[in-house]
């Protein structure tokens, strides 16, 4: 994997047309419950920004790159809130709830789905047309959506300690049912639907990242002897995971289960999320030698390729 996904693809021709059409670079999000902000950072853990500052608790987090937003829950403030990628012109989408947790969206489907003060709710992406989709739930935590079978997933926290599940059901909330029973402490879960497995963290006895497949069989703790894992994303790209861990952000392969230390010293990580990179505009070139420039960029090019395989 490359540190940021950062590529330049030079156009070779007349010294007019060669330019460059580059990619930006792929960046982790996540809130700080403790510290009130929501920062990025490139993914080898450089270019630390702290993009929001002043929020009360924020929990859940969520991206949308190609339409250049981020959107968030505030837990104490009762608020589901956006801005975009780089933390500007934030607005708040729902107010009044009670204690808004994680949250998923469904772009194409213009919807957010959230988890809320014993409710599994959704609402469009503007804020509009707030739904309750499943009521009762105690203790809901972690959401994933599984758009292509049309399911929602969430963590459930139940007392006493080891009633602990995780639910689905259909995306307009009717069919729910049990897939793992009992999960303890199901904070955060992302989805590899590509394999068919569930991936989820568990904050306190035992401090580990689950997995099972989609129906709820072969559970495991994964990856075990973490501190206070509180929620996950993947990139499955790069057969990566990455997940908020006690004060840290970490990340771990899928294959070789090596645990590197991102960002070190923050006070209460909590819900992270992926922005794997996206295309952007030609950059024209700026001398008649473009095109051996852009022989020497295709070098470069060639050994990140092969540097991006190297094993995390």
């Amino acid at each position: 994997m490359t540190a940021s996904r950062f590529v330049c693809i030079v156009l070779l021709g007349t010294a007019a047309s060669t330019g460059a059409l580059c990619a930006t670079s792929a960046r982790l999000y996540w809130t700080d419950r403790g510290a009130g902000t929501i920062q990025r950072v490139d993914l080898n853990g450089g270019n630390l920004e702290t993009l929001v500052t002043g929020l009360l608790e924020p929990r859940g987090i969520a991206l949308d790159p190609q339409g250049g937003m981020m959107y968030w829950t505030d837990h104490d403030t009762g608020k589901i809130q956006r801005a975009t990628l780089d933390g500007e012109n934030i607005e708040d989408l729902v107010t009044g709830l009670e204690l808004p947790r994680h949250l998923a969206l469904d772009v194409a489907g213009g919807k957010i789905y959230w988890t809320n003060n014993k409710k599994v709710q959704r609402s469009d992406l503007d804020g509009a047309n707030v739904e309750d989709l499943v009521v009762d739930v105690p203790n809901p935590e972690g959401i994933a959506l599984d758009l292509i079978e049309g399911k929602i997933y969430w963590g459930t926290i139940i007392l006493p300690v080891g009633s602990d599940n995780i639910k689905r059901s259909d995306l307009d909330g009717s069919n729910v049912e049990v897939v793992i029973d009992p999960t303890p402490n199901p904070t955060g879960m992302d989805l590899d639907l590509q394999s068919g497995y569930i991936y989820w963290t568990a904050q306190h006895s035992p401090a580990t990242i689950g997995r099972a497949t989609l129906e709820g069989e072969d559970v495991e703790d994964f990856l075990d002897g973490l501190i206070a894992p509180r929620d996950i994303v993947l990139d499955l790209e790069d057969g990566v995971m990455y997940w908020s861990d006690g004060t840290l952000i970490r990340r771990a392969g899928l294959d070789t289960l090596s645990v590197v230390d991102l960002v070190s010293g923050l006070d209460t990580p909590a819900g992270i999320a992926l922005d794997p990179g996206s295309p952007g505009d030609p950059v024209p070139a700026a001398s008649p030698g473009g095109a051996l420039v852009g022989l020497a960029v295709l070098l470069l090019l060639g050994a990140l390729l092969v540097a991006r395989r190297r094993p995390v």
